[in-house]
């Protein structure tokens, strides 16, 4: 706004009997002002392509966890984990490829350059992540009966480890 309330100044002020030639001046504001535009959209630019790094890396990384073969306990659980922080930071990931692409938008409104591919990651991020919150909730309906099986599993060693402890609590009341 300040670069086009000084282009559409008037190119002179009268002071007295002296005339001023404003244009000059009022150039080098516009200039000075397309610059700084310039700049904070680039500086804005590198941290939303940061940011959208990081969630790219965490996307692979819990999409890699959720198409993991069971192969015992441990494998289970982080699958499980995998997938309960997939349903716990689904709002915040919407809101962020939403913002990223808002962002986006609004450097094209400013005419302010930047590299299309980020542009595109901001939109490829929003698939990634819907496909990454189906495929978990597919693969948590179809580990219903393995997860009751651990479950059974859990109480069986339980039940077990409270036979053992009350054993071992009769030998020390003896």
């Amino acid at each position: 706004d300040i670069a086009q309330n000084a282009t559409n100044y008037k190119d002179h002020v009268d002071l007295g009997c002296i005339r001023l030639n404003m244009r000059p001046l009022l150039n080098i504001i516009a200039q000075h002002c397309t610059e700084w535009k310039n700049t904070l959209g680039k500086l804005l630019d590198e941290d939303t392509v940061e940011k959208m790094e990081t969630m790219r890396k965490s996307i692979e990384e819990l999409k890699f966890t959720v198409k993991q073969n069971i192969k015992g306990l441990e494998r289970f659980k982080a699958i499980m984990q995998a997938i309960a922080t997939i349903r716990k930071n689904n709002i915040q990931a919407e809101l962020d490829f939403l913002r990223f692409q808002e962002i986006y938008s609004m450097l094209k409104q400013h005419e302010i350059y930047f590299d299309p591919e980020h542009e595109a990651l901001a939109y490829q991020l929003e698939k990634d992540w819907k496909s990454l919150l189906l495929s978990g909730l597919y693969r948590e309906q179809t580990l219903e009966s393995t997860k009751e099986r651990f479950a059974g599993l859990t109480l069986n060693e339980i039940n077990d480890f409270l036979e053992v402890l009350k054993e071992f609590l009769e030998q020390l009341n003896k």
